[in-house]
């Protein structure tokens, strides 16, 4: 099923199909699914996880998707040369997205990714960016409605990398940029 080529239909029926596997108590056929899934898409796996993290209502799957990229996170080779890609310009534009969503479970979760990414590159344009996040952690998840007035307030973004997140956001989708806004105020 999975070597249909780049439809990215089949993995996202197959992502969404996890969570009511698992329910039904599935767990060895749903990690299968998962494990052939992430090995068919190799390194787009990590793309393909937080857009669809960053694009789903359903919770369950969003939290899955960021469970696993986080796992993902740990091949440092791999997430030093994504975040370092200008190409890609919205891998990390998904994950920030993911910061600032509505539900705090979700943003733990995405903090935890975050935090995983930060610790597995040492550099990039976006870096500055990354730690600014995982510098104010509590205060975003705590406060997120506050971030402009507050926040940004106090400590301002690294206008370097800032930039970096503006080019990127103008090179993607546009719903990525309303997501984000808050952080160019």
């Amino acid at each position: 099923m999975l070597s249909s080529g780049e439809n990215t239909e089949v993995p996202t029926l197959l992502l969404l199909s996890l969570p009511p596997l698992m329910k039904r108590g599935m767990a060895e056929e749903a990690a299968q699914i998962r494990k052939s899934l992430l090995d068919h898409l190799e390194t787009g796996s990590l793309h393909f996880l937080l857009q669809t993290a960053s694009i789903s209502s359903d919770l369950k799957v969003v939290c899955l998707c960021l469970m696993e990229a986080a796992e993902l996170c740990t091949e440092t080779k791999t997430v030093s040369k994504m975040l370092k890609d200008k190409t890609d310009t919205s891998l990390l534009l998904h994950m920030l997205s993911l910061v600032f969503h509505p539900k705090s479970r979700v943003q733990k979760a995405a903090y935890f990714v975050l935090e995983k990414l930060e610790a597995s590159s040492e550099t990039g344009h976006i870096m500055p960016m990354l730690k600014f996040f995982t510098n104010n952690k509590a205060e975003i998840v705590n406060n997120i409605e506050y971030f402009p007035t507050t926040i940004l307030a106090r400590e301002k973004v690294d206008s370097k990398a800032c930039r970096e997140l503006l080019v990127r956001c103008t090179m993607g989708q546009t719903e990525l940029f309303v997501k984000l806004a808050p952080v160019f105020k």
